[in-house]
């Protein structure tokens, strides 16, 4: 490999140590592509500052107004030593919206048994119809109860005998049933 010509210029020049073909050869250059990752003027939205502030945004962010403390964004800002109008630049990150409803949902796992007890009260207690049915509707879903019997429709295409149709749904070894339905045996007494 030839040492490039301004390589060459730098070594005429004194007091500038040129470093060896070998040396050259092991230097590592970066890709392009992450060069232009870190001399971009935004870094997609990734944060090497304020981490565990972005944290506490979301998590902030994600309760519903009266919960919040602090109660405004300026405010939040100014507790958590953050420059003005930074809870923008953290709006603005890809993943915001999707930690901001991961804590959103974890605050919901946090209350509900609350809310379901209100409701539970109310019904009780109070006698309020609302909470009751709400409170039954919700209950409604989470315990299993019987099922309606699925109606079978029978198969029957015009000018096909009824046997043959059936034949094409009945599974091998179990062509000749009889002995083994118990309503054969019923109709038979």
């Amino acid at each position: 490999m030839k040492i490039p010509d301004s390589l060459e210029l730098l070594s005429k020049t004194k007091n500038i140590a040129v470093p060896e073909l070998e040396e050259i050869e092991r230097l590592p250059i970066p890709d392009p592509s992450y060069l232009r990752k870190v001399y971009s003027g935004k870094r997609e939205g990734q944060l090497t500052k304020y981490e565990k502030e972005y944290e506490k945004y979301c998590q902030w962010s994600a309760l519903p107004k009266r919960e919040r403390n602090p109660k405004t964004a300026v405010s939040f800002e100014r507790k958590w030593k953050i420059p003005k109008g930074y809870s923008l630049i953290f709006r603005e990150r890809k993943d915001y919206e999707n930690k901001k409803r991961m804590y959103f949902w974890r605050w919901m796992d946090d209350i509900f048994p609350e809310v379901i007890d209100v409701l539970y009260l109310q019904a009780t207690e109070k006698g309020n119809t609302n909470a009751a049915k709400f409170f039954a509707e919700f209950m409604g879903k989470h315990i299993e109860v019987e099922k309606p019997a699925q109606i079978i429709q029978p198969l029957a295409i015009i000018g096909v005998p009824q046997d043959k149709i059936e034949r094409l749904f009945t599974p091998k070894g179990y062509e000749d049933t009889k002995g083994i339905i118990p309503i054969d045996e019923e109709v038979k007494t």
